[in-house]
């Protein structure tokens, strides 16, 4: 499969628009993005997620939005809209964890369309997914994928395509 990249100031090497993000089933306690996720209703099939959308035109990351999803829209779906340097601030929360005390730096945005794998070993598909690639203080490199997941809204399972 061919790569789009483009290693400079988070530009992506198309002039289409792309929304990339990724989905998460509920989980009692986890936050993403340091906000809790949680359900608002009470039904046995309740699940809510976070998903991160990147809205790309120009090569350029444009928008980064944050949607909170809730099960069959029984409240009314949320959206926050935060610039570049919270997007920045919000994956360093994330990647803080793998680097204790060392600044993080996110110096490289690309493109890749990595396999999914099903259970028989099978490559089924490949999907767009934004790789953010850092390096610490230690010059490790480090590279954080946020890929395409397609979640079923009343059993918080990945619908596999």
């Amino acid at each position: 499969m061919e790569l789009a990249k483009e290693d400079k100031e988070f530009n992506l090497s198309s002039d289409e628009t792309f929304v990339y993000y990724k989905a998460t089933p509920k989980i009692e306690g986890q936050k993403i993005f340091e906000g809790s996720i949680s359900s608002e209703d009470n039904s046995g099939h309740s699940i809510s997620g976070t998903t991160m959308e990147f809205v790309v035109r120009n090569s350029k990351i444009e928008e980064f939005n944050i949607h909170f999803l809730y099960t069959f829209d029984s409240k009314p779906n949320r959206q926050v809209s935060i610039t570049q340097e919270k997007l920045l601030q919000s994956l360093k929360s994330i990647m803080k964890n793998c680097f204790s005390e060392q600044k993080v730096i996110i110096d490289k945005a690309t493109v890749e369309y990595l396999p999914i794998i099903d259970n028989e070993n099978k490559i089924y598909e490949y999907r767009p997914t934004l790789v953010l690639s850092t390096t610490a203080n230690n010059s490790n490199n480090e590279r954080f994928y946020f890929s395409t997941l397609y979640i079923d809204i009343e059993t918080g399972e990945e619908v596999k395509r």
